[in-house]
């Protein structure tokens, strides 16, 4: 009965158990393909999902290469360069696991272009899957590393040729630099498609506001930061907010998912396998490992399962396949890694070997994988944060450790490095504009190359280790090379392609002797010509452009067939200053060069994006044209000269243009710890403090000296005891003791001084007890008034008066300052010997000691609340008589400051040039400039260990609440604020392209100081109402960050010069004058006996909008450029595609064009303008203020 039941039930029962396993068994697979499909990782993390409890560590190995900063990039390509790239590849490709990432692409595309085609080592071995048998690894490197590449093992990070320094590099050329990266990747990588998505930013000092603005339009997604203010990255842990999405202020598009490093993007000693696997502290580097793991998790969102950890430094995986090994066996021991001691597959535990078992699971992975995995791959769920993280700080105290040098230091590195990159965008923009040649493609691909050269040589100083100046000597002068070489060569594409739009007869080769070493255009004899080029896409009524002129010959417009004015350039502050280094002999002519004079030659009516060609004639000659009209010569009217806006006052500060200058210097101790150097620019407080506490440690020694001589000559002499007792209060006890003071009190040892004290003790509290001391002693607070007002008057006095021009001269201050503590003994030994004489050595101890803290907190407290006393006025030791002159192209004065008869102090030149053509300036439709703009050039030179400034404040007296500095995006308020800090260091912050004097953007009569051509950005803080601009360092300490060079090669002797103009106007106008400025003109000689059928042409038939800017041109398609198709730019059919990168120059703050409103530059907006060459598509559809994009124009290719 019980076997029929049994029977008819399990049937039944069975049926249900097996619909039942198998859903089991469907939900098991379910949750492991999910586990596996949340993780993104092909099961190297294992089954299971990474969680809290079982957190997983992306390990991304890569090594941190500089090229150029101890050493050269050529010595870095030999010494470690190729050797790394063939190690890494080698070790990624004989184990599937592994993964690497690259991120320096002048490296790697250097390595490839060069060893490339040669055949990998016989032993080399390619391993697809673990099941797999290896194969090999194919014919040449780069096929190898094309594998890599398309399996995932070998990621290719960042994407720029360089690591560019944000703070100083313009925005247009950091987009450039990026442009010229991707193609040459694109190359290597052997996929026209292929685009990066992280972008690399880990060693830069500190990352600008509009870096993220500029990533999103490039089409990056993410971005690794590192180097951010030591309070951002403590408050960022603190808030869980390391994961943020980073955008620009004042718009909701332009945005990036930015992951800011926990640490360094080094791994600590005790994990730094440099290929040997011996002798290593196993137990000591799992530590290291648990412990870079919790920090790795440090910051991120709550329930976080997954986070990245950088395995590698400088220079690092020489020896690859060991220390991958190295790791490999590290994993291994503490139960993590598909390895030896744990064959249980990714990621689990299959037991530790030797080594207690890790909480966390490892894996090789690369920036993209985690990103792809983890929780930032959903931007709705992050923080969103605006702004930059400049200056940089990166110990504390911050005020004295901002890394500001870097905006100052080298500026003549600076100026080539921003004069080559301009040069070889104006370039490549030029030969993309102009029509193709008749020799088809073989001249175009010759272009190609030309320009790729040009604009990898020039763009090589935008690496954050060179624009910065923070290289030795040796290494600078590779990066200036390397940039006269980009624009030499940049010279050579710009004629090439002018003649070819100006359909020019020339030969296939071109003089040598047609331009000159320093990138001036040569009109040497009749019959020369000269193309000058207009990269701006607006007409110029008014712009300069300089030449090297015979003096036989005068220049011609050959569009008019008449001269255009000209005028010798007589005054040059870094060349008199150079000067005062070479010591030149009498009667040398420095402005002749090879028998040329250097001249600024004045154009009018520039078309937009196009050329118009200058020709030389000799003297007393016109140059004939087809379209000769008496009308054109009110193209080139003269005004009448008049005398330069500028006054001297007495005490040297110069009048000009609305706004008062001055200059200054501050010194700084030779001491790594208290002075400057190329990275770290410290207050006067710290500066000075060496010299404050040597005088406060011998002037208490001195003192206590003279005490003890006083005490011994007078027990020598017999002289009875003082029976009145001193305080530290008061100089004297107003109570004399009626008693006969006791020789001694009974006790034993040290129990006798002991009852002494106790006795001592109990009279004074009987004779001063709370009752009585309202009416036998003064109030404290005045006592306390009285014992320390002296020293405190002598503290302030003495700051006073050392920083004094009228006390000390400029060769004093500077010695007493830089000799620090030496310095401050002298002074508190003379200190302590005037106070023995004066008190005969009855002071005390703590009389001294108490008296010398507090002149020294009265010195600080001075200090710190007028950083300005620091900086010292340059005019007290040496003001030459201002000089003026006249000409036809502008008015100049020229006015010396400092000891210009000494190059070892500060020295400064000042010149204030007013244009006589901008004041006929008038533009087609609108009205001119009022009043016109005035240049200001400051050259210096500064001994070492000093800084040079230049102090710019309104004239009429008001102070201004703030500054607005421009970033190539928007304008950013800024003014002194002590959250920061108290020093002004720590208040600084680049200038970017323009200054204004307000802190109201909305303001339609702003005063600006908009940078000149090829002045790179420098230094601006707000202080005392103005702005405070560097002009020249020579800090000569090595800061202790690691640069390992001597004081002497540390020194920069070149003269820095800051050219800026002074003008008035909204701040529209002032961005549109920073434009201008910041793509100056490029003149290119053509040659000799040049015959031309064109005098003038332009791309487009008229110019564009007047808030919109071409930043660059390009015929492939760009960096973010997601359109695909024929509406994408299709190559192929008759269409030759140009890509034009262009930005809304109106501020972002403007009500026109916000997000939906009327006044977006749109595609409509464009139509007549560039719309005359071709069908343009937009991307985005809009521009809102402040924002960059491109447009597609579908060209015609011409036959």
């Amino acid at each position: 009965m019980g076997r029929v039941r049994g029977v008819g039930v399990v049937p039944q029962t069975s049926g249900r158990g097996m619909r039942a396993a198998w859903l089991r068994l469907v939900a098991i697979l379910a949750v492991l393909a999910a586990g596996r499909a949340a993780g993104g990782d092909d099961g190297r993390f294992g089954v299971a999902e990474c969680t809290p409890s079982s957190p997983c560590v992306h390990l991304v190995a890569h090594s941190h290469m500089d090229p150029g900063w101890r050493n050269t990039f050529d010595q870095y390509v030999i010494s470690s360069g190729n050797g790394i790239h063939r190690s890494a590849v080698l070790a990624c490709a004989r184990d599937p696991a592994r993964r690497f990432t690259f991120g320096d692409a002048a490296f790697l595309v250097r390595w490839l272009e060069r060893e490339g085609r040669e055949a990998p080592p016989e032993d080399c071995v390619y391993s697809p899957t673990p099941s797999r048998a290896r194969d090999p690894c194919g014919t040449t490197w780069l096929e190898l590393f094309r594998s890599l590449v398309r399996d995932g093992r070998v990621d290719v990070v960042g994407g720029g040729w360089v690591s560019h320094d944000e703070a100083v590099t313009p925005v247009h050329l950091a987009a450039a630099q990026f442009d010229a990266g991707a193609a040459a990747l694109r190359a290597v990588v052997g996929d026209d498609d292929w685009r990066p998505t992280v972008a690399w930013q880990i060693d830069p000092f500190g990352h600008a506001a509009s870096t993220p603005a500029v990533l999103a339009h490039l089409g990056y997604r993410y971005a690794v930061v590192n180097r951010v203010p030591r309070g951002a990255r403590r408050e960022a842990v603190r808030r869980r907010e390391r994961e943020f999405v980073w955008t620009r202020a004042g718009s909701s598009r332009g945005k990036v998912v930015a992951h800011l490093l926990r640490r360094h993007y080094n791994v600590p000693r005790a994990l730094d396998f440099t290929g040997e696997r011996t002798g290593v502290d196993w137990d000591a580097a799992a530590a290291a490992l648990e412990a870079e793991a919790v920090a790795s998790f440090e910051g991120l969102a709550r329930g976080a399962g997954r986070a990245m950890m950088l395995v590698g430094d400088d220079f690092r995986f020489k020896d690859a396949e060991r220390t991958f090994a190295a790791w490999e066996t590290l994993l291994a021991r503490v139960g993590s890694g598909n390895r030896e001691g744990d064959r249980d597959g990714g990621g689990r535990r299959a037991g530790p070997r030797g080594g207690k078992r890790s909480a966390f699971r490892f894996a090789w992975s690369t920036p993209a994988e985690y990103f792809a995995a983890a929780s930032a791959s959903n931007p709705d769920e992050l923080p969103t944060r605006e702004g930059s993280f400049l200056p940089y700080a990166d110990n504390w105290p911050v005020s004295e450790n901002a890394w500001v040098g870097s905006f100052v230091h080298r500026r003549e590195l600076k100026h080539a490095v921003v004069v080559s990159s301009t040069a070889a965008l104006n370039a490549g923009s030029l030969a993309a504009l102009c029509p193709n040649g008749p020799n088809g493609s073989n001249d175009d691909a010759t272009e190609r190359i030309e320009t790729s050269r040009a604009a990898r040589a020039a763009y090589l100083g935008l690496h954050h280790d060179a624009i910065t100046g923070t290289c030795p000597k040796s290494v600078a002068d590779d990066f200036t090379s390397w940039a006269r070489k980009g624009e030499a060569l940049a010279r050579d594409v710009t004629a090439r392609s002018a003649a070819r739009a100006l359909r020019c007869d020339v030969g296939a080769e071109r003089g040598t002797e047609t331009e000159s070493d320093d990138g001036a255009a040569r009109l040497r004899e009749p019959g020369d010509a000269v193309a000058v080029h207009n990269p701006t896409g607006w007409v110029l009524p008014y712009a300069e452009v300089r030449l090297l002129v015979g003096r036989r010959v005068k220049v011609v417009d050959a569009r008019t067939g008449h001269a255009v004015p000209t005028q010798e350039r007589r005054t040059d502050g870094v060349r008199f200053l150079n000067g005062l280094l070479r010591s030149r002999a009498d009667g040398e002519d420095d402005d002749e060069i090879d028998g040329l004079t250097e001249t600024v030659v004045a154009l009018n009516d520039l078309p937009p994006l196009g050329i118009v060609r200058l020709a030389a004639v000799a003297v007393g000659d016109e140059m004939k044209t087809d379209d000769d009209d008496d009308d054109d010569d009110g193209r080139y009217a003269k005004a009448p000269h008049r005398d330069p806006a500028v006054t001297f006052e007495s005490d040297g500060t110069a009048a000009v243009g609305g706004v008062k200058m001055s200059v200054a210097s501050v010194a700084s101790p030779a001491d790594e710890r208290f002075g400057d150097g190329p990275y770290v620019s410290r207050s006067g407080l710290w500066h000075v403090l060496p010299v404050v506490v040597g005088a406060l440690v011998c002037f208490v020694n001195v003192t206590f000296a003279a005490w003890v001589a006083a005490r011994a000559l007078g027990k020598r002499r017999g002289a009875p005891r003082r029976q009145r007792r001193r305080g530290l209060l008061d100089g004297a006890s107003p109570v004399k003791s009626s008693k006969p003071r006791r020789s001694r009190v009974r006790g034993i040892g040290g129990g006798g001084f002991l009852a002494t004290f106790a006795a001592r003790a109990r009279r004074g509290l009987n004779r001063y007890s709370l009752a009585e001391r309202s009416t036998r002693s003064k109030p404290l607070a005045t006592r306390v008034a009285r014992r320390f007002a002296a020293p405190a008057i002598v503290g302030v006095v003495l700051v006073l008066a050392a920083h004094s021009t009228a006390c000390v001269s400029d060769a004093s201050h500077g010695a007493i300052v830089r000799g620090g503590y030496r310095s401050g003994a002298w002074i508190g030994g003379v200190a302590g010997l005037v106070n023995a004489a004066r008190s005969r050595g009855k002071g005390t101890m703590g009389a001294a000691a108490a008296s010398g803290c507090v002149a020294a907190l009265a010195a600080f407290v001075i200090l710190a609340r007028a950083p300005s006393l620091s900086y010292r006025g340059m005019v007290g030791h040496g003001l030459i008589a201002p000089r003026c002159f006249a000409g036809e192209v502008y008015t100049e004065c020229v006015a010396r400051f400092g000891a210009v008869a000494n190059p070892s102090l500060p020295s400064a030149v000042l010149t204030v040039r007013e244009r006589v053509g901008r004041a006929l300036e008038t533009e087609r439709g609108s009205p001119p400039r009022e009043p016109p703009p005035i240049e200001v050039e400051w050259a210096a030179l500064a001994p070492e260990d000093v800084e040079i400034v230049a102090r710019v404040a309104p004239s009429n007296g008001a102070a201004s609440r703030g500054l607005l500095v421009d970033d190539g995006i928007g304008m950013t308020p800024h003014a002194w604020s002590s959250r920061r800090g108290w020093s002004v260091p720590v208040n600084e912050v680049p200038s970017g392209a323009f200054v204004a004097l307000s802190s109201d953007a909305n303001d339609a009569d702003l005063l600006g100081l908009v940078l000149s051509p090829g002045s790179a950005a420098t230094s601006v803080a707000h202080v005392n109402g103005g702005a405070w601009l560097g002009v020249h360092r020579q800090a000569v300490n090595d800061d202790g960050h690691g640069l390992g060079a001597a004081r002497r090669t540390l020194v920069d002797e070149s003269p820095g010069a800051l050219s800026f103009l002074v003008a008035r106007g909204s701040a529209a106008s002032l961005r549109r004058l920073a434009a201008e400025s910041s793509r100056p003109l490029t003149a290119a000689a053509l040659g000799g006996d040049v015959a031309c059928e064109l005098a003038e042409w332009s791309p487009v038939a008229e110019p564009l909008p007047r808030h919109v800017e071409v930043l660059a041109v390009t015929e492939r398609a760009p960096l973010g450029w997601r359109i695909e198709g024929d509406e994408g730019g299709g190559t192929g059919g008759r269409f030759c595609p140009l890509w034009f990168r262009v930005r809304d120059a109106r501020e972002a703050s403007s009500s026109a064009g916000k997000d939906g409103a009327e006044g977006a530059t749109t595609a409509a907006s464009l139509e007549r303008s560039l719309g005359s060459m071709g069908r343009i598509v937009m991307q985005p559809a809009s521009l809102l203020p402040g924002e960059i994009g491109y447009v597609l124009v579908r060209r015609e290719c011409e036959r």
